[in-house]
């Protein structure tokens, strides 16, 4: 997915088709928004700590670090990536700050 922090200090985080990064953001299929566009190749891992970042990329190639959330309850709820926190709690102040590690699971 794509945040712009023009338009917006959040998205939702969803599914969408593997893109390579640096790609041009494509059409994410979303119902709520035809305009809806975005990308696959969004995380850094730290190999030492296992703990996975989010990088965002705008339409004209600049990157900027996105801070996970979850907003929501057991019942319900999104998850959603913040490129201005400060913005984004004003707005969503019971969203839940979250830290994402790798883990490998064998069969």
């Amino acid at each position: 997915m794509c945040i712009s922090s023009r338009r917006l200090s959040y998205n939702i985080i969803g599914t969408i088709g593997k893109t390579n990064p640096g790609d041009t953001p494509q059409p994410t299929g979303s119902a709520r928004s035809a305009e809806s566009r975005g990308e696959s190749a969004v995380f850094f891992l730290d190999a030492a700590t296992f703990e996975l970042s989010q990088i965002w990329v705008e339409d004209d190639g600049t990157s900027l670090p996105g801070t996970p959330y979850f907003q929501g309850s057991s019942q319900s709820g999104y998850f959603m990536a913040a490129t201005n926190e400060a913005v984004f709690e004003a707005q969503f102040p019971d969203a839940v700050q979250l830290i994402w590690y790798l883990e490998e699971v064998t069969p």
